[in-house]
């Protein structure tokens, strides 16, 4: 008997102790720090993704990122596009599924840390048939950081470098980009954002230039379920009119 009120006391901590804050990449353009919970999956998935440019419309169903966490610093990522549709005008329509992408995250600071900084390097496999893909490897690095600013803002950027196939077919080459969000804590369950993105790429001799600019809202249904919703603007051309996306994370 005293051998087990020890070993309760012992446990007691343990099963007291809070479970992590729940915190996903979505929605937004940029990204965040934080990773999945130790031991834990997330889904972060988009319902539906509806995007229309100069040339025609795109619509994805289901695209998600699994997440699992290894630590309370580190995550290995999947992300998958179960259906895709693209409709070029003047010709026809083109459906399959999406490029597959497999990441990883570190985070170099504690998880309570108010400023952080991660690495997240990522390998695109070319698992669409064109025209919703190229048909080629491609891969990248993400090197996101938040810090707070007064009262119930914050900041994400996150600057990206890929590497991206030629348009030709032969070689690659360097796309840059960065990404900058303002978040809103609006109350313990809802949050927005006002974001940014600018990127350059140099591909056959010409240099290309996009900008986006979003605005996004997120609600906490639960402590481990998020609904979300999205829409971006294009600023150049080259880059989608408009995006319009909804979603949800839940862990598990």
């Amino acid at each position: 008997m005293k051998a087990a009120f020890l070993l309760l006391l012992m446990a007691a901590p343990a099963a007291a102790a809070d479970p992590p804050a729940f915190c996903t990449d979505r929605p937004g353009l940029a990204t965040g720090t934080c990773t999945a919970a130790a031991g834990t999956f997330q889904l972060e998935s988009s319902l539906a993704e509806w995007s229309r440019s100069d040339t025609g419309r795109e619509l994805r169903l289901g695209p998600s990122v699994l997440r699992y966490g290894f630590d309370d610093r580190t995550e290995v990522q999947l992300g998958f596009t179960p259906f895709d549709q693209v409709r070029t005008f003047g010709a026809a329509r083109h459906r399959g599924v999406g490029d597959v992408t497999v990441a990883f995250k570190h985070r170099f600071s504690d998880p309570d840390a108010a400023t952080s900084i991660a690495l997240l390097p990522f390998v695109k496999l070319p698992t669409a048939r064109d025209p919703i893909g190229n048909g080629r490897w491609e891969g990248g690095l993400l090197v996101p950081m938040q810090a707070p600013l007064a009262g119930p803002l914050s900041l994400t950027l996150t600057p990206e470098a890929d590497w991206n196939a030629n348009g030709d077919g032969n070689g690659h080459h360097a796309r840059l980009s960065s990404a900058a969000s303002l978040g809103l804590t609006l109350s313990p369950r809802w949050s927005a954002a006002l974001d940014g993105q600018v990127g350059r790429e140099r591909d056959g001799g010409v240099t290309a230039w996009d900008a986006t600019v979003g605005l996004s809202a997120a609600f906490l249904a639960t402590p481990t379920l998020q609904l979300d919703s999205e829409v971006d603007v294009g600023l150049t051309s080259g880059t989608p009119e408009t995006t319009l996306k909804t979603g949800v994370s839940a862990r598990f």
